[in-house]
């Protein structure tokens, strides 16, 4: 067995395929329930937002100006449409430090 853990998760909706991903990755801030335990700075964090494209970063938005904040993962897939995949970095020992834009 892995030491890496995995999850998938599916959901119907009923949109097309690029629709679906439209909105799961430039939408994501307008879904994302936020709350005191869905950031990983409650008092900064102003939304949650994908950068589009392979490298581009999941992220947890405390300056939308500048990008600052703190990354959550980085986008391994982006098929869209088709397909997202993103790195897990909150789960890594040590915390992933914030990052700027």
């Amino acid at each position: 067995m892995s030491d890496r853990a995995s999850v998938t998760a599916s959901v119907e909706v009923d949109v097309d395929p690029t629709t679906a991903f439209e909105l799961f990755t430039a939408g994501i801030d307008t879904w994302y329930k936020r709350g005191p335990h869905s950031f990983t700075d409650p008092k900064r964090a102003v939304g949650v937002r994908f950068e589009p494209g392979v490298g581009g970063r999941f992220l947890e938005v405390h300056d939308p100006a500048t990008g600052e904040g703190v990354e959550w993962g980085r986008v391994l897939v982006w098929e869209p449409g088709e397909r997202l995949v993103f790195s897990d970095l909150l789960s890594s020992s040590p915390p992933a430090p914030a990052t700027a834009g």
